[in-house]
């Protein structure tokens, strides 16, 4: 599962992800493989994906979000 297919509430682990430059735009935004992220909003028609991680509110762009797996935390 990806974080672009989540729903709101979901508790999520973040999954390594395949690309260096998909793990860098995570590392800027403060979000790492491993971390324990919770889905706040996920806006429709290819709207950015809210979630809530270490403290912080992050909007990943949805297609960010289609190259990030998580699993249920």
């Amino acid at each position: 599962m990806t974080l672009a297919e989540a729903r709101p509430g979901d508790n999520l682990t973040v999954e390594p992800v395949a690309g260096q430059g998909v793990l860098r735009r995570l590392w800027d935004l403060g979000v790492l493989p491993g971390s324990t992220v919770k889905v706040l909003a996920s806006h429709p028609f290819r709207g950015p994906v809210v979630i809530a991680a270490d403290g912080i509110q992050v909007a990943i762009g949805r297609g960010l979000a289609a190259k990030v797996p998580v699993s249920r935390a």
